[in-house]
């Protein structure tokens, strides 16, 4: 079992396509399959429609829309997150799990591919899989409501 130190933070690690992501995982409430989604006329094109999720109405952000990513397959998985104003499903491709990362392993966001995927990431993580982009889910959602 791996121990975690004082100041390292839990990440939920995912994919949308070849695009290896992950959030603060106590922003996390839930992971879950896509249902059946209620279009939203006139919403912006990566607000995918709406899930309910026993009763509520959660919003859906098609992260390979907001991030224009090509070619990215099937987004079954949905991440239900939330922040001090929002909370919203991030559909993905796949969850990959929990990790504790240490701030210092985590580096400036240099690499991250496109800009508008860049301009919200929190850092870097060179992990065993590739590059990682630790998400800011503030900027995120944020940037996805100046969008729409």
């Amino acid at each position: 079992m791996t121990t975690m130190d004082a100041d390292d933070r839990p990440w939920l690690f995912f994919d949308v396509g070849p695009c290896r992501l992950a959030v603060d995982a106590a922003r996390v409430d839930e992971i879950l399959e896509l249902g059946a989604v209620t279009v939203v006329p006139l919403a912006p094109p990566a607000i995918a429609g709406l899930l309910d999720l026993r009763g509520e109405a959660l919003p859906l952000l098609d992260l390979s829309v907001h991030f224009a990513l090509d070619g990215v397959g099937p987004r079954d998985t949905v991440l239900a997150v939330r922040n001090a104003r929002y909370r919203v499903g991030l559909m993905c491709t796949r969850a990959r799990g929990v990790r504790a990362v240490s701030p210092d392993a985590i580096a400036p966001p240099r690499l991250a591919q496109p800009d508008a995927l860049r301009s919200v990431a929190r850092g870097e993580l060179d992990a065993d899989a590739g590059l990682r982009v630790l998400l800011d889910l503030d900027a995120l959602l944020e940037s996805a409501r100046v969008r729409g």
